[in-house]
């Protein structure tokens, strides 16, 4: 993607793009990144797609034998659908504190 919706708000880029996610409004959300996806669907990904990935001079076999898991990967999708349920209901940005949410504070 080069940019996304003018209106868009950044969320998270990284060193090889710099818009990672955004959000458009209150519920249209994007990201360009798959923390979903474990060793076994981005090694099916690279052999589906080994032919482009050639053409466009990159090597399967060293990106294969770069796949490592990623430990963090459910708590990024459970945090990520945490921010978009608060977010689409309240328009915050983030989740309310224990103590601003009635809880006990600092909790």
């Amino acid at each position: 993607m080069d940019s996304p919706p003018g209106n868009a708000t950044w969320l998270a880029s990284s060193r090889l793009d710099p818009h990672q996610a955004y959000r458009v409004g209150k519920v249209a959300w994007g990201v360009q990144f798959h923390p979903e996806f474990d060793p076994l669907a981005v090694t099916a990904y690279i052999d589906q797609y080994a032919e482009l990935l050639c053409a466009q001079g990159r090597n399967p076999s060293q990106l294969r034998g770069a796949i490592t898991e990623t430990p963090h990967a459910e708590q990024i999708l459970k945090r990520f659908a945490t921010i978009v349920g608060v977010h689409a209901s309240t328009g915050r940005s983030c989740p309310a504190k224990s103590s601003e949410a009635g809880g006990p504070p600092g909790g």
